[in-house]
């Protein structure tokens, strides 16, 4: 939120004082003051949620089960804020204060019946048949109240303005799955899934999807020619091929055409359009095949899985920009196909094991390649559009203006353009954008290390990210050149101030920093290294915890986000862009870094 602490803090120039001579706060533009935020800012939330699950099992016959379970997972969350006077939000209405009640209920039944029969000799058959429900039940009812006696006061009661809302909706999928798996000796293993989901968000025509797989396993380390082979414990050839359905990314009633009220007229009330029907919005479906290998060495000692998988998806559902003169500003369509390949490499390692010291190692590296394949048009994405999506193209890749580098004669920056000229004169900035990198990693995985010595535990997690490239969006206001009325980033002490100066930031001038240049100076190498998780416990001996009734007694301590290296300039390379846009990854704009978290406890059990 660039109205927040955050964006307070990064806009507030250092040269305008946190108080005025009276003491008030200084107020700055449409910006919040961070101190009027850190210490006025009244946001409570009370969350109260029920996890409840009940089943029952019937063995019918010998090796035919049924089991039914019911689940419900009711949320209810109270929300109440208070803006005083002394921010900006609250300035301008004598105090503002909200209260919000959500309500989300979310219920699943589910039925399998199960059976189980060795056919003779080493061959063993399993045949599952289920069915599911799942309905999703949310509720919103938010008051808002402006214009209170005093900051004292912060009941909606208390203003003299008050207004409310309310909103809710509601969806359903509904579900048939099969799956039959065939085993011969542990040797030869087949597995094939059929399920039939129908989703309340698509068009009446299209509500269904049917989404098969088969997958095949060859334990070789169960043939004869390995099965009493000293270095290799286990071989294990695997393939599978299959269809998924997606319903994820759209909104509830997607497909159909909605009013809504509120278009009132003086006192009358009123009704207007605000979605365009899809009738033939229907599911995305990926379809997947995975080769993979699992090895096992030294009596399990070191375990290697390699997979390489390939993932087609069709009909993508996207919001989809539509001309103005539709009436409506996007529509929910199946929308264009996207490929995914990559492979997997996970190795996990025993070095020492014995009563009373062992080290295991976990080491994951991994590569993802995801380009669009076919899309009816190009579309740009987020605010002033530094992101692209057309045919050919990488997933998550900037679209930007190109600096080549800046003139060390004069300090002005030299742009490429569509015509191969890299003079400044010839550069128009509606015109010249290129693809100037993408977010996606080269590699990327990690390493985990878990020690025990008698009583201690140890474990240590890094994460590390390879060859992504960062959008550092927060330079596009901060490294301004003088443009506008906020603050600086640090970067801009580096621009260009003498003839033969080398730098890729311009010298100060209106022209070099205008609004609408998105230059490709912004990305950044986000490569990262980070001790994401660790942990260090101590469990007291058992003969001294029994005598006082304990059977188990352990304190421990741990740190999350505890280093992280990097060249990345920004808060956190981690940074992967608003939640709320599947298609924007890789770009920091005001966003609050992962937090470095440390965390004490004592664990007893009696």
């Amino acid at each position: 939120n660039i109205y927040g602490g955050l964006g307070g803090a990064f806009f507030l120039p250092p040269n305008i004082p946190i108080y005025q001579p009276d003491g008030s706060l200084t107020k700055f533009s449409i910006f919040e003051n961070p101190v009027a935020v850190a210490e006025f800012q009244d946001l409570n939330m009370k969350v109260n949620r029920i996890l409840a699950n009940v089943y029952g099992e019937w063995s019918i016959i010998n090796g035919l089960k049924f089991k039914t379970s019911f689940s419900v997972d009711n949320n209810n969350v109270k929300e109440d804020a208070y803006w005083p006077t002394q921010m900006n939000e609250g300035a301008v209405v004598g105090g503002q204060g909200r209260s919000t009640v959500t309500v989300d209920d979310n219920v699943i039944w589910e039925n399998i019946l199960t059976y189980q029969k060795g056919l003779g000799g080493e061959h063993y058959l399993t045949v599952l048949l289920g069915q599911s429900v799942q309905t999703s039940d949310f509720e919103r009812t938010q008051a808002t109240g402006q214009r209170f006696p005093s900051n004292d006061f912060r009941r909606i009661t208390s203003a003299a303005t008050q207004f409310s809302t309310s909103s809710g909706t509601e969806w359903g999928i509904s579900s048939f799955f099969g799956r039959l798996n065939y085993d011969f000796a542990g040797k030869y293993i087949v597995t094939v899934n059929v399920r039939r989901d129908g989703s309340s968000r698509f068009g009446e025509d299209n509500r269904w999807g049917t989404f098969p797989s088969i997958g095949a396993a060859w334990r070789l380390s169960q043939e004869n020619f390995l099965k009493d082979n000293d270095l290799i414990s286990e071989l294990k050839l695997r393939a599978s091929y299959g269809i998924t359905g997606n319903q994820n990314g759209i909104d509830n009633f997607a497909s159909r055409g909605l009013w809504t009220g509120g278009a009132n007229y003086t006192t009358t009330a009123g009704t207007r359009p605000l979605q365009l029907a899809n009738p033939e919005l229907k599911w995305e479906t990926t379809r997947q095949i995975d080769i993979g290998v699992d090895l096992g060495i030294l009596d399990e000692r070191v375990v290697f899985s390699f997979d390489w998988y390939n993932k087609y998806t069709e009909d993508l559902l996207l919001e989809v920009p539509l001309p103005p003169t539709t009436g409506f500003s996007s529509q929910f369509q199946n929308f264009g196909e996207i490929e995914n390949e990559g492979w997997e490499l996970t190795i996990n390692a025993t070095p020492v094991r014995n009563n009373n010291f062992s080290w295991d190692i976990n080491f994951n590296i991994a590569h993802n390649e995801g380009v669009v394949r076919k899309l009816f048009a190009p579309i740009e994405v987020y605010n002033r559009s530094p992101f692209r999506y057309e045919e050919g193209v990488p997933l998550f890749s900037y679209w930007l203006h190109e600096q080549l580098y800046v003139d060390p004669a004069n300090g002005n920056p030299v742009w490429r353009t569509v015509n191969g000229n890299s003079t400044t004169e010839a550069f128009n900035p509606n015109r010249d954008r290129f693809y100037v990198g993408n977010a996606q990693p080269d590699l990327f995985g990690g390493i985990t290390n878990t020690i025990t010595f008698k009583g201690l535990d140890f474990m240590m997690f890094w994460q590390y990210s390879f060859g992504n490239e960062q959008l550092h969006w927060n330079r596009f206001f901060q490294e301004h050149g003088g443009t506008r009325n906020t603050g600086f980033m640090t970067s801009q002490l580096d621009r260009w101030q003498n003839p033969g100066d080398i730098t890729d930031i311009p010298r100060m001038t209106a022209a070099n920093y205008a609004g609408n240049l998105r230059p490709s100076r912004f990305v950044e190498d986000g490569s990262y290294i980070r001790l994401k998780n660790i942990a260090l416990g101590y469990t007291l001996p058992v003969n001294l915890t029994s005598k006082f009734g304990i059977q188990k007694l352990r304190l421990y301590v741990t740190g999350q986000n505890v280093i992280t290296i990097t060249d990345y300039t920004g808060l956190d390379p981690e940074l992967t862009g608003p939640a709320s846009n599947q298609l924007v990854q890789g770009m920091e704009f005001y966003t609050f870094p992962h937090a470095r978290t440390f965390t004490g406890g004592i664990t007893v059990s009696f």
